[in-house]
């Protein structure tokens, strides 16, 4: 299983589960592209769709669906999955250090 936006958030649910904290579900944001304050970027949705070019509006899948495929058949990620990117700052997996001291 590669490494991708979606199996991070997953593992990182997982991680607060296993440390007790009452995880009751995981919904993925957005379904398609989420434009908001007048801006077509950025790009995080399952399915993406191209406002300025495609009249018809054709959603067409980005590398997240599988992924999202993969993780609901598995019912998460492996134990040995690693996040691609690093807790972000203010996080619990890193303490209160990453509010004092925030990565940049």
């Amino acid at each position: 299983m590669g490494r991708s936006p979606p199996r991070d958030l997953v593992y990182r649910a997982q991680r607060a589960r296993n440390d007790g904290i009452n995880v009751m579900g995981f919904n993925y944001w957005s379904l398609t592209d989420n434009y908001e304050w007048g801006s077509y970027t950025p790009r995080f949705g399952l399915y993406t769709v191209n406002v300025q070019t495609d009249p018809s509006l054709t959603r067409h899948a980005t590398p997240a669906v599988a992924a999202y495929r993969d993780i609901a058949r598995a019912n998460g990620v492996g134990p040995r999955y690693r996040p691609s990117r690093p807790a972000s700052w203010c996080s619990l997996v890193q303490g209160a250090r990453s509010s004092v001291d925030p990565v940049r």
